[in-house]
């Protein structure tokens, strides 16, 4: 199964997916350019912007994407 097979997945079966995920569950990590990857393949994929704290113990800012609709 591709990286971009296992994205969609995750995305089905949790909330969404952030890029920390995605590294840590699917060993890819540039999820941004999955994503890019799996729109062109018709699904559509919407984001939000989450705040959390770093490994600092700062604050930080990351996306988290959401699988709307699947291709015809």
């Amino acid at each position: 199964m591709s990286d971009w097979n296992r994205i969609v997945e995750y995305m089905k079966t949790h909330n969404g997916i952030t890029g920390k995920e995605c590294n840590n569950k699917i060993g890819t990590g540039d999820l941004r350019r999955r994503i890019v990857d799996i729109k062109r393949k018709g699904y559509k994929i919407v984001d939000i912007w989450e705040n959390g704290v770093n490994r600092a113990g700062r604050p930080t800012r990351y996306k988290r994407y959401f699988l709307l609709k699947e291709p015809n």
